[in-house]
């Protein structure tokens, strides 16, 4: 089993005004080798959370926008040994997303608010260190693709960003530490 938990930095790239802060996350998983392989698979459950934020400069007009991003993912982590305590990991979850937005529109003349969601597609990088048996520190990439969010983003267009401008996967840089049992 491993518990692991995550903290970093995140960026809205699948947004029009490309938001970025604050990310974590947390994963639980359940596996290990089968004997004679050097690989540890596990069954892993995700939950993460970003905190972004972002501006629009439309002309005269000037725009905040914050975006409170929660995706929860269920899939599989491969880990490979690399050197003595060092490990490759590497994670495919699939699940869903809920994203609250709002935007402050012209200097605080307006504001509008949005909720949606979406099915996700994540996929995970990273290394690790074992400190201990049980313990180890690591950092990863998280690339989070959500399918189904609307191609054309009515809050990012009112406060002044094209939808053509959205990419389509939000990235995130973390720092974990794992307890494994």
């Amino acid at each position: 089993m491993l518990a692991e938990v995550d903290v970093g930095y995140g960026l809205g790239a699948a947004f029009a005004e490309d938001p970025d802060g604050f990310a974590t996350g947390v994963t639980l998983g359940v596996g290990g080798k089968p004997k004679g392989w050097p690989l540890r698979f596990f069954g892993i459950a995700r939950l993460s959370f970003a905190t972004l934020s972002g501006s629009v400069d439309s002309g005269l007009e000037h725009s905040e926008v914050e975006r409170d991003v929660c995706n929860w993912s269920f899939g599989l982590r491969v880990i490979a040994p690399i050197a003595n305590r060092f490990r490759f990991l590497v994670d495919t979850t699939l699940g869903g997303t809920q994203v609250e937005s709002g935007a402050t529109l012209g200097g605080g003349a307006e504001r509008i608010e949005s909720d949606d969601g979406s099915f996700l597609v994540e996929f995970g990088l990273g290394v690790q260190y074992r400190l201990h048996y049980n313990f180890s520190v690591g950092a990863r990439m998280d690339i989070a693709i959500p399918t189904g969010l609307e191609t054309f983003d009515a809050l990012a267009q009112a406060a002044g960003a094209s939808s053509d401008d959205a990419g389509m996967a939000n990235l995130g840089w973390t720092l974990s530490a794992t307890l494994h049992f």
